[in-house]
Protein backbone atom coordinates (compact mmCIF):
# COMPACT_ATOMS: atom_id res chain seq x y z
CA UNK A 1 0.00 0.00 0.00
CA UNK A 2 1.44 3.56 -0.52
CA UNK A 3 0.41 5.40 2.36
CA UNK A 4 0.05 9.33 1.84
CA UNK A 5 0.88 11.35 4.79
CA UNK A 6 1.81 14.98 5.06
CA UNK A 7 0.79 16.64 2.23
CA UNK A 8 0.91 19.77 3.62
CA UNK A 9 5.12 18.55 4.25
CA UNK A 10 5.35 19.27 -0.18
CA UNK A 11 7.51 21.63 -1.17
CA UNK A 12 6.04 23.53 -3.79
CA UNK A 13 8.38 25.44 -6.60
CA UNK A 14 11.25 24.28 -8.08
CA UNK A 15 13.56 22.71 -5.62
CA UNK A 16 15.95 20.92 -7.24
CA UNK A 17 14.27 21.26 -10.86
CA UNK A 18 15.28 23.19 -13.40
CA UNK A 19 12.56 24.85 -16.38
CA UNK A 20 13.84 24.19 -20.07
CA UNK A 21 12.31 25.61 -22.76
CA UNK A 22 12.88 24.26 -26.45
CA UNK A 23 12.11 25.42 -29.61
CA UNK A 24 9.46 28.56 -29.82
CA UNK A 25 6.05 26.71 -29.33
CA UNK A 26 7.04 23.72 -27.33
CA UNK A 27 5.63 22.87 -24.19
CA UNK A 28 7.57 23.88 -21.01
CA UNK A 29 9.45 20.90 -19.16
CA UNK A 30 11.28 20.48 -16.10
CA UNK A 31 14.31 18.56 -15.48
CA UNK A 32 14.37 17.10 -11.88
CA UNK A 33 18.40 16.00 -11.18
CA UNK A 34 18.44 14.04 -7.38
CA UNK A 35 21.34 14.75 -5.26
CA UNK A 36 20.59 11.44 -3.03
CA UNK A 37 20.16 8.56 -5.63
CA UNK A 38 22.10 10.62 -8.73
CA UNK A 39 19.98 10.71 -11.72
CA UNK A 40 18.21 13.03 -13.37
CA UNK A 41 14.74 12.35 -15.04
CA UNK A 42 12.83 14.97 -17.70
CA UNK A 43 9.06 15.96 -16.87
CA UNK A 44 6.46 17.48 -19.12
CA UNK A 45 5.09 21.33 -17.79
CA UNK A 46 7.29 23.77 -15.86
CA UNK A 47 8.44 24.03 -12.47
CA UNK A 48 5.64 25.43 -11.10
CA UNK A 49 3.33 22.05 -11.71
CA UNK A 50 4.94 20.21 -9.78
CA UNK A 51 5.12 19.54 -6.07
CA UNK A 52 9.01 17.91 -4.98
CA UNK A 53 9.76 16.68 -1.91
CA UNK A 54 13.55 15.22 -2.59
CA UNK A 55 14.97 12.52 -0.73
CA UNK A 56 17.96 13.24 1.63
CA UNK A 57 18.37 9.77 3.43
CA UNK A 58 18.87 6.47 1.71
CA UNK A 59 16.25 3.85 1.35
CA UNK A 60 17.39 0.87 4.16
CA UNK A 61 14.10 -0.53 4.98
CA UNK A 62 9.90 0.35 4.68
CA UNK A 63 7.37 0.40 1.85
CA UNK A 64 7.20 2.59 -0.21
CA UNK A 65 5.68 6.13 1.23
CA UNK A 66 5.22 9.12 -0.70
CA UNK A 67 7.52 12.16 0.70
CA UNK A 68 9.30 10.03 2.88
CA UNK A 69 12.44 11.51 3.44
CA UNK A 70 14.09 8.14 1.60
CA UNK A 71 12.31 8.47 -1.54
CA UNK A 72 12.00 11.54 -4.01
CA UNK A 73 8.51 12.08 -4.69
CA UNK A 74 7.42 14.51 -7.18
CA UNK A 75 3.52 14.95 -7.89
CA UNK A 76 1.99 16.78 -10.57
CA UNK A 77 -0.18 19.28 -9.63
CA UNK A 78 -1.86 19.04 -13.33
CA UNK A 79 -2.87 15.91 -13.12
CA UNK A 80 -2.70 14.06 -9.54
CA UNK A 81 0.07 11.72 -10.90
CA UNK A 82 2.90 11.34 -8.47
CA UNK A 83 6.36 10.03 -9.07
CA UNK A 84 8.02 8.36 -6.75
CA UNK A 85 11.39 7.32 -7.30
CA UNK A 86 14.25 5.69 -5.33
CA UNK A 87 17.07 3.64 -4.68
CA UNK A 88 18.60 0.60 -2.00
CA UNK A 89 22.00 -0.39 -1.81
CA UNK A 90 21.96 -4.20 -3.14
CA UNK A 91 24.51 -7.39 -2.06
CA UNK A 92 27.32 -8.16 -4.25
CA UNK A 93 25.97 -10.53 -7.14
CA UNK A 94 22.84 -9.28 -7.03
CA UNK A 95 20.58 -9.93 -9.99
CA UNK A 96 17.36 -8.13 -12.04
CA UNK A 97 15.24 -11.38 -11.02
CA UNK A 98 16.09 -10.81 -7.58
CA UNK A 99 15.82 -7.03 -7.21
CA UNK A 100 12.34 -6.65 -8.91
CA UNK A 101 11.26 -9.53 -6.83
CA UNK A 102 12.03 -8.09 -3.44
CA UNK A 103 10.94 -4.73 -4.91
CA UNK A 104 7.42 -6.37 -5.89
CA UNK A 105 6.97 -7.94 -2.08
CA UNK A 106 5.33 -6.40 0.57
CA UNK A 107 8.71 -5.32 2.30
CA UNK A 108 8.73 -2.36 -0.52
CA UNK A 109 5.83 -1.76 -3.06
CA UNK A 110 3.19 -3.57 -1.20
CA UNK A 111 0.93 -3.36 -3.70
CA UNK A 112 -0.67 -6.27 -6.13
CA UNK A 113 0.93 -6.30 -9.43
CA UNK A 114 -1.56 -6.69 -12.34
CA UNK A 115 -0.09 -7.32 -15.36
CA UNK A 116 2.89 -9.84 -16.30
CA UNK A 117 6.52 -8.35 -16.09
CA UNK A 118 8.21 -6.87 -19.19
CA UNK A 119 11.57 -5.53 -20.04
CA UNK A 120 12.44 -2.16 -20.67
CA UNK A 121 15.22 0.13 -20.47
CA UNK A 122 15.57 2.52 -17.46
CA UNK A 123 18.83 4.84 -17.95
CA UNK A 124 20.54 2.38 -20.38
CA UNK A 125 19.69 -0.14 -17.71
CA UNK A 126 17.43 -3.19 -18.49
CA UNK A 127 14.47 -3.33 -16.40
CA UNK A 128 11.35 -5.06 -15.05
CA UNK A 129 8.12 -2.88 -16.38
CA UNK A 130 4.72 -3.78 -14.18
CA UNK A 131 1.27 -2.48 -13.37
CA UNK A 132 -0.06 -2.40 -9.91
CA UNK A 133 -2.89 -1.79 -7.68
CA UNK A 134 -2.90 -0.98 -4.06
CA UNK A 135 -5.11 -1.94 -1.57
CA UNK A 136 -5.60 2.13 -1.08
CA UNK A 137 -7.43 2.47 -4.32
CA UNK A 138 -4.40 3.61 -5.99
CA UNK A 139 -2.96 2.07 -8.91
CA UNK A 140 0.03 2.67 -11.44
CA UNK A 141 3.11 1.39 -13.47
CA UNK A 142 6.60 1.16 -12.65
CA UNK A 143 9.74 0.13 -13.47
CA UNK A 144 12.82 -1.59 -11.72
CA UNK A 145 15.99 -1.69 -12.76
CA UNK A 146 20.01 -2.65 -11.40
CA UNK A 147 22.73 0.00 -11.81
CA UNK A 148 25.78 -0.09 -10.24
CA UNK A 149 25.17 -1.76 -6.59
CA UNK A 150 22.13 -0.09 -6.73
CA UNK A 151 18.18 -1.54 -7.10
CA UNK A 152 16.39 1.39 -8.57
CA UNK A 153 12.72 2.27 -9.40
CA UNK A 154 10.88 4.83 -10.79
CA UNK A 155 6.64 4.25 -9.87
CA UNK A 156 3.92 6.58 -11.60
CA UNK A 157 0.98 6.19 -9.54
CA UNK A 158 -2.52 7.86 -9.32
CA UNK A 159 -5.95 7.81 -6.97
CA UNK A 160 -7.84 8.68 -9.51
CA UNK A 161 -8.96 7.33 -12.62
CA UNK A 162 -7.15 4.45 -14.88
CA UNK A 163 -3.79 4.07 -16.62
CA UNK A 164 -5.05 5.24 -19.85
CA UNK A 165 -3.11 6.39 -22.84
CA UNK A 166 -2.20 9.96 -21.61
CA UNK A 167 -0.82 8.21 -18.47
CA UNK A 168 1.47 5.77 -20.19
CA UNK A 169 2.81 8.36 -22.00
CA UNK A 170 3.84 10.58 -18.97
CA UNK A 171 5.02 7.52 -17.76
CA UNK A 172 7.28 6.37 -20.93
CA UNK A 173 8.63 10.21 -21.29
CA UNK A 174 9.81 10.01 -18.33
CA UNK A 175 11.26 6.50 -18.14
CA UNK A 176 13.00 7.42 -21.66
CA UNK A 177 14.27 10.86 -20.37
CA UNK A 178 15.88 9.20 -17.26
CA UNK A 179 19.29 8.87 -17.02
CA UNK A 180 22.31 7.62 -13.99
CA UNK A 181 24.70 10.28 -12.97
CA UNK A 182 28.12 9.91 -11.13
CA UNK A 183 27.82 9.75 -7.42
Amino acid sequence: MIVWRGWQAFAIGAIGASAFVGPAGAAPITKFVSKQYHYSVVLPGSPGSWMLISAFVPWSQGALEPGAPQFDTLSDGRTAWFFIIGERKLATGSTLGKWTGYFLSTQALDCKRTSPISRSMLGGQTGSTFTFSCSDGVVGIGIDAVHGQGGYFMVLSTHYGSLDAAYRREFDAARSSFQFSGG
